[in-house]
């Protein structure tokens, strides 16, 4: 066997992964008014944005550098859902957390379009074997073939209907009072976009017609209307995610659907009304046993993969559809480890034409001319159902994988009732007895695994054969399902490594690729639910892996290093270690840890430390200023990298006596600045510090120390600001200042523009800084331009609202420096004092 003893595995107990973790209770999102308004050119909910944070203490400090409030602390998943204050945009707000240290993620809350269901004909299934005589009372059970190619009348001989098992329907809204759905919908189910519980009165919201069929799909109600759904025994339980007004799906309700999933209506602390039904779990279980997603789209989603996780972790089956595309790369949520994928076949049993294909694939089930119930048009017309004689059972031919998936989750509803309930099995076992059971429609071309078909076609009477042989003992289970943690650290200290990449690729004993199985989404550590140098997969198969790291991504500023290794993973919670052998960031003015070592330093430059001692674990560096009393100093500190909490002090000649200090000078920010007047000539000390005490070599930071501190002069130069783009750049009344200085100053009136002049020499940096007097007031924005006018540097919101930027030349000559408002002639302007200061960035 192919072993490389660089990576080791560790059996642990995560104890993060248990079920003690508790779902927020900090209020129903949105209200009974309904939902927040939408974008659709730019397909976001307007005014808000998905943090995901590294620590729940961070909050404040988001909030803050945001000038926004919490609609909701989402904290299973280390995230935030945030109200922007008036007037700021959601690019302004991703710009503004884009590089904060305290920030994993931020994103909008965007708008995810449900596939629309594709061309379908009115037909019974030619090819798949009509039943003459049915022997069902459903009068139209004839019409639906997916039962005769997916066996279930066999699991339903064998006393399995899916009772005692609830799938969650996490859709758009459903004609939840359909005469052929309303016997198994279980209630309360959840409206996630507007925070309501869903009880038999509520009325429909006027839109949704894809949940209904999807449902119907999954369990419609055995009688003697329509047909009937693959697990017609299970409950239904209604989790609405679709905007109310505009129909798509949102982020922030796929989310909210997913605690309630977990929690039901205790996730939001809400009471269930007389008349709503209610139910209990048994301890230890989730709300709901089996999911369903026939939702989708290409774009990958940290909140989405955090999500699919948490429910995951507490017991979920989840199951999603392919999508229509067709292609063969990625999809969300349909890539995503521990999920059950599903392909779409026509009634010979090949895929479809529309069904999305690849290595990812499980199953395959029923996509095309799906004859199920669908919404009503009385409810359409008057959502309240007044209208609504009680005759109306409309159904409906339909097709997509929208439809392949709920007939899965149907089954897998089977698979649980018949292994001894929910709880029986986990979401792998699910899975696997639906591959292992699964018809090779395809074996005389492609026998095995395909990429068409996943397994095959769900067999609903062959897997629950299989699982009534487990239950009663005289067939193994399959294997649980594997949850794997990988650790990346630094093969010389230990530091675990953030923004690496870690893929698994599943190899036999040998290490050579499994055909069959696919390569494991890349993870990206320090984005997901735990530490810096961690990447998590859940319910994977257990059996060998190549582990591949790469990394850390360019933005680490270091060069990037790769491993990689194989492991055998076995069931339950495993954590592997990769070391990386790479080079850390050092910090060139090192030995800096004291007033004796402290390195000597001038006016009118940047220096850029990192706070970190590997042989300590913790650091504070000292420096030494030569200075001119009476004279004035101002100093700044800017995390570049990192979480750290910044604070500043300088000490008289002694190293003891405090001239002035510092810590957080923004609300906004955990960065330090100071000003002092030099008491005499002489030296003076300054101290930089992390009041968290940590010690990593990604905490870098600026020092900048810039002297003397001038005063504007206006008239000073104009410009025309929109938004973020300026134009009429007037540089006639520029003000002239040193390389080195510092300037206070005001933005005011509103649209005021301000221009410094200042000679370069080539190839020296230049460091352009503003700090704001009043917390991100004015919202600066930076940009420098030659003596031809044309921009060659520019920045908005580097920390928080306040700007900074680094600009070197090719050329001697003068350049221009223009400080503005964000936004600032076309009425986002905002004015107030300012300290600009100008550097030159020492390079050692």
């Amino acid at each position: 066997m192919k072993k490389l003893l660089y990576l080791t595995g560790l059996l642990v107990l995560l104890a993060a992964c248990s079920t003690g973790v508790v779902s927020p209770k900090a209020g129903a999102p949105g209200g009974n008014d309904g939902a927040p308004a939408v974008d659709l050119t730019k397909q976001y909910v307007l005014g808000q944005v998905i943090v995901g944070y590294r620590d729940a203490t961070d909050l404040d400090a988001i909030l803050s550098a945001l000038g926004g409030s919490l609609i909701d602390d989402w904290t299973p998943l280390k995230a935030a859902l945030v109200a922007l204050p008036d007037g700021m945009s959601v690019e302004k707000a991703l710009g503004i957390l884009e590089r904060r240290g305290d920030v994993r993620y931020a994103i909008p809350n965007r708008l995810v379009k449900e596939p629309e269901p594709v061309s379908t004909v009115n037909t019974t299934g030619a090819g798949v074997g009509a039943l003459a005589d049915s022997p069902y009372s459903d009068p139209d059970f004839d019409k639906q073939w997916m039962h005769r190619q997916m066996n279930t009348p066999e699991a339903w001989d064998a006393g399995v209907t899916g009772a005692g098992v609830r799938i969650a329907i996490h859709d758009d809204f459903i004609d939840h009072t359909h005469p052929d759905l309303q016997a198994n919908i279980a209630y309360p189910g959840f409206y996630g976009t507007t925070g309501e519980l869903i009880c038999p009165d509520t009325p429909h919201n006027g839109l949704g017609t894809h949940g209904t069929s999807v449902a119907g799909t999954a369990a419609a109600v055995a009688n003697d209307i329509g047909g009937r759904g693959i697990a017609y025994g299970a409950s239904i339980v209604p989790i609405a995610i679709d905007h109310p007004v505009e129909g798509y799906l949102t982020l922030s309700g796929i989310v909210y659907g997913g605690f309630f999933a977990v929690d039901g209506p205790s996730a939001f602390g809400l009471s269930v009304p007389d008349g709503c039904g209610g139910y209990t779990p048994p301890p230890g279980r989730p709300y709901v046993d089996v999911l369903n997603m026939s939702w989708g789209g290409g774009a990958y989603d940290q909140v989405i993969k955090d999500l699919m996780d948490w429910m995951l972790m507490n017991g979920i089956v989840l199951v999603t559809s392919a999508g229509n595309t067709p292609t063969t790369g990625f999809a969300e949520p349909a890539w995503h480890p521990g999920l059950i994928t599903v392909a779409a076949t026509r009634a010979d049993g090949q895929r479809t034409d529309f069904s999305n294909r690849g290595v990812h694939l499980d199953v395959a089930a029923p996509g095309q001319n799906i004859w199920v119930p669908t919404t009503r048009q009385c409810i359409l017309d008057d959502p309240t159902g007044a209208s609504c004689t009680g005759d109306e059972d409309d159904y409906t031919y339909i097709a997509g994988t929208s439809f392949s998936s709920p007939a899965t989750a149907g089954t897998a509803a089977l698979i649980l009732e018949a292994a001894g309930g929910p709880g029986s099995l986990d979401a792998r076992q699910v899975r696997t007895i639906l591959t292992q059971t699964a018809w090779d429609a395809n074996a005389d071309t492609l026998p095995g695994f395909d990429e068409d078909l996943g397994w095959g076609i769900v067999d609903a009477g062959a897997a629950v054969a299989k699982a009534l042989a487990i239950a009663g003992g005289s067939e193994p289970a399959p294997a649980a399902g594997a949850n794997v943690y990988v650790d990346v650290v630094d093969l010389n200290t230990g530091t675990p490594l953030p923004m690496t990449s870690v893929t698994l690729q599943p190899v036999d004993a040998d290490g050579n690729p499994l055909p069959d199985r696919p390569l494991l989404p890349t993870q990206t550590t320090g984005t997901g639910l735990f530490g810096d140098g961690t990447a998590m997969f859940l319910q994977i198969d257990p059996g060998y892996y190549r582990v591949m790291v790469g990394g850390p991504h360019k933005k680490s500023g270091v060069a990037p290093g790769t491993a990689e290794g194989i492991v055998l993973v076995s069931s339950g919670d495993q954590a592997f270690t990769v070391p990386l052998d790479i080079q850390l960031p050092s910090d060139p003015y090192e030995p800096n840890d004291s007033v004796g070592t402290a390195t000597p330093v001038t006016a009118g430059t940047t220096y850029e430390g990192i706070i970190y001692n590997a042989d300590t674990g913790s650091d504070v560096d000292y420096y030494a200023l030569t200075v001119t009393g009476g004279t004035e100093y101002v100093l700044n500190t800017e995390s570049l990298s990192g979480q750290m909490d910044l604070a500043l002090t300088v000490l008289d000649s002694d190293g003891t006596t405090v001239i002035a200090q510092n810590d957080n000078n923004q609300s906004f920010t955990s960065d330090a600045w100071v000003s002092f007047t030099a008491p005499a000539d002489g030296t003076v000390y300054i101290r930089v510090e992390d009041l968290n005490g940590s010690s990593s070599p990604f905490n870098g930071y600026a020092l900048d120390i810039a002297s003397p501190l001038v005063s504007e002069l206006e008239p000073n130069g104009s410009a025309t600001v929109n938004g973020t783009t300026i134009s009429n750049v007037d540089t006639t009344n520029a003000q002239s200042v040193a390389l080195g200085s510092a300037v206070n100053a005001s933005i005011d009136p509103a649209g005021d523009d301000d221009i410094f002049m200042v000679s370069l020499t080539a190839n020296t940096t230049l460091v352009v800084d503003v700090e704001t007097v009043n917390s991100g007031e004015p919202d600066t924005m930076l940009a420098v331009y030659d003596s031809a006018g044309t921009q060659v540097a520019f920045n908005d919101d580097f920390t928080g609202r306040e700007s900074r930027l680094e600009f070197t030349p090719d050329a001697d000559g003068t350049y221009y420096v223009l400080v503005t408002a964000w936004d600032g002639d076309a009425g986002g302007s905002t004015t107030g004092d300012y300290v600009l200061s100008l550097t030159r960035l020492d390079t050692p």
